[in-house]
């Protein structure tokens, strides 16, 4: 009692006297989980396709009913970077990607999708490619014979249509002077002065390739040549570069073959080599002298031939027939291989008392009937044959 004589009674409103209060409806929000940082995507951009009416010279300040009998007017797509979108219930929004990379292989990312307030991510692989047109530089599909190294020792060392991987470059080996470009599709020519080069499309695109030789862009002319010019190869096609050489003088050459690739910075390169050469041998004596010989009786005296260049030569000796019958040569004509020797046998057999000088001449050409030859060699043979006479 003596607390409520202290504080008074409250004051209760009247509840049919005052009007109601409008109700009041609250939410309960949960606070949302951390949010990981996702990765930044680098090299994919999510593009929205944005449609709008073009502008053109006819509906420039028209409607669309007014610019178009149909009432559409022409539409025109841009793209727009956005990477948030409201969707309405069962909206479907299409999006695009677009791949960029200035860097050659293969791109993984992940793209990850949230809904606000959602706790679930919806992940997007994506991958892609990015690539030259090319083709295949292995030794190995290019050239059909290939070796380690060069032997050391000639003439296993004058190799002729093979890739030798340590120089790094295709030899065509010796090869005759003189012949004529112009006869290039001859089977004989076609056999010795050229070789084929497989050239395939390895790469994940169509490409086109174009053919140069390193002399002809210096502004040199070149004793090699090609043919096509250029090829057109669809992903895995394989088409044959014929290339030949056609050397002048007895010299090396060396060139370089380019393969020129389209969209593609960096060309395939090929050294290719070859040595001009021409029929030569060396003989040991042009003189073959016979000491004097009693009759009935003979001697024989060899004459060796070398060949010395670095293709195979004929040769032959003229004049056999005009010896007499006191001559006998063992073999008059053949083909030496580089370095060999060939030994012919001169036999003079004394049957009647007479000096003897005759002469035979050693004529070399080359084995491909082109008409190259050396200059004639000649051969003196002096003999004497003598009798005894006791009175």
């Amino acid at each position: 009692k003596r607390a409520l004589d202290i504080i008074p009674m409250p004051l209760f409103p009247d509840p049919e006297s005052l009007p109601l209060p409008d109700p009041i409806m609250d939410q309960i929000i949960k606070k949302p989980s951390n949010r990981q940082e996702r990765p930044k995507i680098h090299k994919f951009e999510l593009l929205t396709p944005i449609e709008k009416e073009a502008e053109t010279e006819e509906n420039v300040g028209k409607t669309p009913e007014e610019g178009n009998a149909d009432g559409e007017a022409p539409k025109e797509t841009t793209y727009a970077n956005y990477s948030r979108w409201i969707l309405q219930p069962k909206e479907v929004k299409k999006l695009c990607l677009r791949f960029k990379s200035n860097e050659v292989g293969v791109v993984d990312r992940q793209l990850a999708f949230e809904v606000v307030g959602g706790s679930k991510v919806f992940n997007l692989g994506l991958s892609g490619i990015c690539d030259f047109p090319s083709v295949n530089t292995n030794p190995k599909n290019i050239f059909v014979r290939q070796k380690k190294t060069r032997p050391v020792n000639a003439p296993e060392s004058y190799l002729a249509k093979y890739f030798i991987t340590n120089e790094q470059l295709y030899e065509y080996g010796p090869l005759l002077i003189g012949k004529n470009p112009e006869n290039r599709q001859e089977d004989i020519v076609k056999k010795v002065n050229s070789e084929t080069f497989r050239i395939t499309n390895n790469g994940r695109y169509s490409l086109h390739v174009d053919f140069a030789l390193r002399s002809s862009a210096a502004g040199s002319n070149s004793i090699f040549t090609f043919e096509p010019e250029s090829m057109e190869l669809d992903v895995d096609q394989t088409e044959d570069l014929r290339v030949w050489a056609f050397p002048s003088e007895s010299i090396p050459y060396q060139d370089e073959l380019i393969c020129l690739i389209k969209d593609n910075p960096t060309p395939l390169t090929v050294n290719i080599q070859c040595e001009g050469a021409k029929p030569e041998v060396e003989v040991d004596s042009d003189k073959v002298e016979f000491e004097r010989l009693l009759l009935d009786q003979s001697v024989t005296k060899t004459v060796t031939v070398k060949n010395v260049c670095k293709i195979p030569v004929n040769w032959k000796l003229s004049g056999i027939d005009e010896l007499p019958e006191e001559f006998a040569i063992s073999v008059n004509e053949g083909t030496i291989q580089p370095l060999e020797e060939q030994v012919v046998e001169v036999t003079f057999k004394a049957l009647k008392q007479q000096k003897f000088s005759h002469q035979i001449t050693l004529q070399v050409e080359d084995t491909e009937g082109q008409a190259v030859t050396q200059a004639p060699i000649p051969i003196q043979l002096a003999a004497e044959a003598f009798d005894i006479s006791v009175e």
